[in-house]
């Protein structure tokens, strides 16, 4: 089931009137969070400061709710637990799932 996250919702209200007055947000590790936590934080922050759907030069939606970002991190540790990495595409096999031994 999709839920779709709404601006009038009592979860979005708390997080904006809790976090208005903050003009960057820092995620620390941001390598090591699924895509779809990506997207989750682009909604809420959508629907918390953005609630006039004001978009960029060019006709797209701010993304994080016109908020600035910082993401930091080191792609050289660990991928995230239950998803692949933000930054894989797929064509590199994880060193430790090609050592992988089979169990008997």
């Amino acid at each position: 089931m999709i839920t779709v996250t709404k601006p009038d919702s009592k979860k979005v209200q708390d997080f904006c009137v809790n976090h208005e007055d903050i003009d960057l947000f820092v995620v620390e590790e941001a390598p090591a969070i699924p895509p779809g936590y990506f997207t989750l934080m682009d909604e809420v922050m959508t629907a918390a400061f953005n609630l006039k759907c004001n978009m960029d030069s060019s006709g797209l939606v701010l993304p994080f709710g016109g908020k600035k970002m910082l993401f930091l991190g080191d792609q050289a540790q660990l991928p995230p637990v239950g998803g692949p990495a933000v930054y894989d595409d797929g064509s590199i096999v994880p060193e430790c799932q090609a050592a992988r031994r089979e169990t008997k």
